[in-house]
């Protein structure tokens, strides 16, 4: 884990790197680019956002997190509650360094069916810092009519 941590550290570096849009080289432990150009840059500025997943309560992905634009936490040995997300979250802002937005998101499923539950499933979580909600399809699976019914239902409306 620590070596693939290390590559996904210096992967990251690189990545940001070549979305500079200018001439970049790297010289790392576990890869080495030569001097190049990536084209075209991405729109977003500064970058394209980066969000590092990781699975709670293992710390050092959340620090990882800290220092970038987002975290997709995940829990090991159970489903994510409202209080592991605002645990995420407190640990996550006691190392970030700066004041620049920072996204929570988390992947889930609503039923579509019942717009009150739904909001309230997603509701909870927004309450304790989750600012993206990913609807999770993998249920559906085998049937691409189901998926795209519950594309055309839509996400619950939280405000």
């Amino acid at each position: 884990p620590k070596v693939r941590a290390a590559k996904l550290d210096e992967g990251l570096e690189i990545l940001t790197g070549l979305w500079s849009g200018k001439p970049f080289s790297y010289q790392g432990k576990y890869y080495q680019i030569e001097k190049t150009v990536f084209l075209p840059r991405p729109v977003q500025s500064p970058r394209i956002p980066i969000w590092v997943g990781g699975f709670w309560p293992n710390r050092a992905p959340f620090r990882r997190a800290a220092r970038w634009d987002g975290a997709f936490p995940l829990k090991t040995g159970g489903s994510m509650q409202a209080k592991d997300l605002r645990e995420i979250r407190s640990y996550i802002n006691g190392y970030r360094k700066d004041d620049t937005p920072f996204d929570i998101v988390m992947m889930g499923y609503t039923t579509g069916e019942r717009p009150e539950k739904d909001v309230k499933t997603v509701e909870k979580y927004a309450k304790v810092g989750l600012t993206w909600w990913l609807e999770s399809l993998f249920r559906m699976k085998n049937s691409t009519e189901a998926m795209r019914v519950r594309i055309q239902q839509g996400p619950p409306c939280v405000k």
